[in-house]
């Protein structure tokens, strides 16, 4: 019986060390395809005073810093789309 469990654990190791090996890291062009699809999320979510909602209501200061904050850090990125005014 030992034999056989350390048969079945060799296996599963060997598949999950095979799947591991396998998975393949986002490319350039597909983490700038996501910052610009949630840069543009952002935008289409702020509010006309300039803020965000979320948590019908009981977050909001919390989200439009964060939100800001995103933005903010993506600025040299998100003003090549034209979405945003230059300052």
């Amino acid at each position: 019986m030992k034999s056989s469990k350390k048969l079945a654990l060799g296996v599963a190791l060997a598949c999950a060390a095979w799947g591991a090996t396998t998975a393949m890291a986002a490319t350039d062009a597909e983490i700038q395809t996501a910052i610009d699809n949630g840069l543009t999320y952002l935008s289409g979510q702020q509010q006309a005073g300039g803020n965000w909602i979320y948590g019908g209501g009981t977050y909001n200061q919390a989200v439009t810093g964060a939100s800001a904050y995103a933005m903010l850090t993506q600025y040299s990125h998100w003003a090549d789309t034209g979405n945003v005014a230059s300052v």
